[in-house]
């Protein structure tokens, strides 16, 4: 900690949404936060910040779905970082270990590639490009 000197205020929320297992806080447009789960675009450390449901738990589960890319993902928080070599519509679930008192905690999810789901669907008219799914379960 720093004495004498202003500490940065951590940015605003744009936007929250409840799932599952945690509360999650949007500081940037960099993911699109949808009903079940959250879609994060590729190529940038996009940051969210998250609250558990349960944080006496001592882990946050997390379940990750690829896109129709291989791809490499990066989960990374103070003290824990977790790198996933993902084929074509992989998925996986991952422990984020939760200990401390800390209510909430920002996460940075990084996806190196991206895809439009118009490029693969044709029928489809999404043109985001899309990176790597997370979900927030209990």
């Amino acid at each position: 900690m720093v004495r004498g000197k202003a500490q940065p205020a951590p940015p605003a929320a744009l936007t929250a949404r409840r799932y599952a297992g945690a509360d999650v806080f949007f500081t940037t447009d960099g993911q699109y936060p949808e009903r079940d789960g959250i879609w994060f675009k590729a190529g940038a450390d996009v940051p969210v910040v998250v609250r558990p449901r349960a944080p006496g738990a001592g882990r946050v589960p997390i379940f990750v779905r690829n896109g129709p890319l291989a791809n490499r993902v990066v989960l990374s928080a103070a003290g824990w970082r977790q790198e996933l070599t993902l084929s074509p519509g992989q998925e996986t679930s991952v422990d984020w270990p939760w200990a401390g008192e800390a209510r909430a905690r920002l996460m940075e999810v990084r996806a190196a590639e991206a895809f439009r789901p118009a490029d693969i669907d044709p029928a489809s008219q999404d043109l985001r490009r899309l990176g790597v799914w997370i979900e927030f379960r209990e």
